[in-house]
C-alpha cells in the first residue's frame, strides 16, 4: 500500500507526535471514499498489523512450513525469506473477505480500482496457494472469499496488474546453497503477467 506508506510518512516527517489511528482514518475515509468502503480497508489494514504483531511465521506465502534455516543461519547471511505472520490461512481468508467487500462497498469507479490494486498482493497468494485455501475453508465452514473458479480470479488479478501499470515483479525463491555453502538462499526470480498466468495454468500453455 505504497499510497498509504507515502501519505503517513509525509506527514509524520513534519509532526512525528501525529496519532497513528487518527491519520489512518483520514487517509481511508480520503482515498477510498469513505463509508463502507473505507471502515472494511481500515479493518484489513488493523487485521495484517495485529498479524505481524501476534501471530506465528511458521509457514510461508506457499503454505509450506518455515524452518528459519539451519540454526538461523540463513536469516543471519542471506536476510529474510518470504516468511511472514499474515500468511495462516485464517488471515488471509478474513483479509480476503475484507477486501472484497470494501471494493463490492466503494461509490465510484476509481475506489473500486485503488482497493482491486491494493488486493493484487493477497489475490497472488491466493492464486498460488488455491487448492489448499479452498480446502481449508470447506473444512472451515469460511465463506469462500474470491471467484469460484482460479482462472476468474486470476482476470481479476490480471485487470488490476493492467491499471497499475505495473510491468514486473518478484517472487522470492529458495534456491541451491550460494551463501558460503551455509544453507539455501531466496533470490529474487523476475516476474511477469504472462510468466505468472503460465505457472498458474501449466496444462494450458500446452495446448
Amino acid at each position: 500500500m505504497s499510497d498509504l506508506r507515502a501519505f503517513m510518512a509525509g506527514r509524520m516527517v513534519f509532526d512525528p507526535s501525529l496519532d497513528v489511528d487518527e491519520l489512518l482514518q483520514e487517509f481511508v475515509e480520503t482515498f477510498y471514499g469513505g463509508g463502507a468502503a473505507a471502515k472494511r480497508v481500515g479493518e484489513y489494514i488493523r487485521l495484517i498489523s495485529t498479524a505481524y504483531a501476534t501471530a506465528n511465521t511458521s509457514v510461508d506465502f506457499t503454505g509450506r512450513a518455515w524452518s528459519g534455516g539451519v540454526n538461523g543461519l540463513e536469516e543471519r547471511y542471506c536476510g529474510h525469506g518470504p516468511n511472514s505472520s499474515v500468511f495462516g490461512n485464517e488471515t488471509l481468508l478474513r483479509a480476503a473477505a475484507l477486501l472484497k467487500q470494501a471494493k463490492q462497498a466503494a461509490s465510484e469507479p476509481k475506489f473500486q480500482q485503488r482497493i482491486a490494486i491494493d488486493s493484487m498482493h493477497l489475490q497472488y497468494v491466493l492464486l498460488v496457494r488455491w487448492d489448499s485455501l479452498r480446502a481449508n475453508a470447506t473444512a472451515t465452514r469460511t465463506p469462500w472469499p474470491a471467484q469460484e473458479t482460479k482462472e476468474a480470479e486470476f482476470e481479476l488479478f490480471a485487470a488490476a496488474y493492467n491499471a497499475s501499470g505495473i510491468t514486473g515483479f518478484k517472487e522470492m525463491r529458495k534456491y541451491p546453497p550460494r551463501c558460503g555453502g551455509l544453507s539455501p538462499c531466496w533470490t529474487g526470480m523476475e516476474m511477469t503477467l504472462a510468466s505468472f498466468r503460465a505457472e498458474l495454468f501449466p496444462t494450458q500453455q500446452q495446448e
